[in-house]
């Protein structure tokens, strides 16, 4: 028994089963220090903000004051890739959300496929399909 629970527990280390690397470098809420769209967005960086900083001790967290614009959050990833999102009139329990949103992505674009199935070397008789008898 002590044996079997060494293993495991070395195996599960070794293959880094459980590890995530987030990919999120910089997060940066951009606000306006009166507009009325942006009132969540100041609600937000007193209360939770502070609180994704400590829970993400890995991801830059910036608030930035541009004014008479709309509040927006940007993310910039690991791959040089840059993801903005509106939180314009949004609370601040939707801006944490969105701030979730662009911590478990990855930066890279999603892209569209083409066709379910692909093969270098397709079959002459054709694709298999359930109503083939």
């Amino acid at each position: 028994f002590f044996f079997h629970t060494h293993i495991t527990m070395t195996y599960a280390g070794h293959l880094g089963v459980g590890k995530f690397v987030v990919q999120l470098r910089k997060l940066t809420l951009f606000y306006c220090r009166g507009g009325g769209s942006s009132r969540g967005a100041r609600e937000y960086i007193q209360s939770g903000l502070v609180e994704f900083a400590k829970q993400n001790p890995g991801i830059v967290c910036h608030a930035l004051v541009r004014s008479g614009r709309h509040p927006l959050l940007q993310g910039e990833y690991v791959n040089g890739s840059v993801k903005k999102i509106s939180v314009k009139n949004e609370s601040p329990v939707g801006i944490a959300r969105q701030a979730e949103v662009l911590r478990t992505q990855t930066g890279q674009k999603i892209e569209k496929i083409q066709r379910w199935t692909s093969t270098d070397k397709p079959s002459l008789q054709g694709t298999w399909h359930p109503f083939m008898h």
